[in-house]
């Protein structure tokens, strides 16, 4: 029988709404994860994910030089990039 226990990890990784998109990037890496919950004044408010990453990501092909890009993404909140759906995923997490 395939239980969520075997699956899930044993601590959340938790960022807050104005963390800052490097930020998340930095903890999705050191600790080999693709969500992270999001709070806001300790509340749950929402997930941030790999993908969300991605999608607020310049592209490839941007004219940006590396420090501006360094600095874009250090200037990106993840209230403006996260998944605010709670109804997908609220039950899971409470």
């Amino acid at each position: 029988m395939l239980l969520v226990e075997n699956w899930m990890s044993p601590k959340v990784i938790a960022v807050d709404a104005d963390d800052s998109m490097l930020d998340v990037a930095k903890l999705l890496k050191e600790h080999n994860v693709r969500r992270l919950v999001v709070l806001e004044k300790g509340k749950l408010a929402g997930i941030v994910t790999d993908r969300d990453l991605k999608r607020a990501s310049p592209s490839d092909a941007t004219a940006l030089e590396a420090h501006e890009l360094l600095y874009l993404i250090a200037n990106i909140k993840v209230r403006e990039i996260m998944t605010r759906n709670r109804s997908r995923f609220h039950t899971i997490i409470q």
